[in-house]
C-alpha cells in the first residue's frame, strides 16, 4: 500500500513539474498594434519590440500574415534571445493601392526544452493616393516582353558589328559593279565612235 502511494505522489510530482515547465515559457512583445499612415507605393520601415522574460534562451520565428503580408520584407526572420534579452526585429512594409488593411506579424517563442508560445503584432495600414504597380513586376514584365529586342541584341554587340560590316560591304560592292558597268559601256561608244570610217564628200 506504501509502495502504491509513494508511486502516484512521485507521478504527480513529475507531471506538476512537467507543466511547470512548458507553463513557464512566456512570450512578450513591444507595440503589439501600430496604426501607419501612407502613401501607395511608399516603402515604410517599423519594428517589433521581442523580448525574452524567460530564465532560459528561447528561439524566435517571425512571420507574416493577412492583408499585406506579400509585401512585408522581414528583415531577419529566425533568431535566439538569451534569458533577459530583447532585440527590434525590423521590417518594411508597402501598400500599392488606397485604402486600409490589416496585417499580422507573427512571434514564435520556442525554448530548446518543452513547448513554445506565439504572439502577433497588428499592423493597420492606412494608405492614401493613387494605385501604383509594383517596380519588380514591371521588371518581370519587360523581362517577358517579346517586343522587348534589345536584351538579345545587347548580348551580343559581335554580332550586331559584323552585320552592320556585312552589309556596307555588300552595298559598296554592288556599287563599284554598277560604275564598272558605266564605265566600260562609256568606253565602248567611244572605241566605236573612233573606229568608224568617215564619208566621203560629194565634191570628190
Amino acid at each position: 500500500m506504501d509502495s502504491k502511494i509513494l508511486v502516484v505522489v512521485f507521478g504527480s510530482l513529475l507531471a506538476l513539474s512537467l507543466l511547470g515547465e512548458v507553463m513557464a515559457i512566456t512570450g512578450s512583445i513591444g507595440n503589439a498594434r501600430m496604426i501607419i499612415q501612407a502613401t501607395t507605393g511608399e516603402e515604410i520601415e517599423k519594428y517589433v519590440l521581442v523580448k525574452n522574460v524567460n530564465d532560459a534562451p528561447v528561439d524566435i520565428n517571425i512571420t507574416a500574415s493577412g492583408g499585406l503580408a506579400d509585401r512585408i520584407e522581414i528583415k531577419e526572420k529566425q533568431f535566439r534571445l538569451n534569458a533577459g534579452e530583447e532585440k527590434q526585429a525590423y521590417f518594411t512594409i508597402k501598400a500599392l493601392k488606397p485604402g486600409t488593411t490589416e496585417t499580422q506579424i507573427n512571434v514564435a517563442f520556442t525554448p530548446q526544452n518543452g513547448s513554445g508560445v506565439g504572439l502577433s503584432s497588428t499592423v493597420i495600414v492606412v494608405a492614401k493616393g493613387e494605385e501604383v504597380q509594383d517596380s519588380e513586376e514591371n521588371d518581370n514584365n519587360a523581362d517577358n516582353d517579346p517586343s522587348n529586342i534589345t536584351g538579345a541584341f545587347a548580348a551580343s554587340p559581335v554580332l550586331i558589328g559584323l552585320l552592320s560590316t556585312t552589309v556596307i560591304l555588300a552595298l559598296f560592292i554592288i556599287l563599284l559593279a554598277v560604275y564598272s558597268q558605266k564605265v566600260k559601256k562609256k568606253k565602248e561608244i567611244i572605241k566605236k565612235r573612233e573606229t568608224k570610217p568617215k564619208k566621203k564628200s560629194e565634191t570628190e
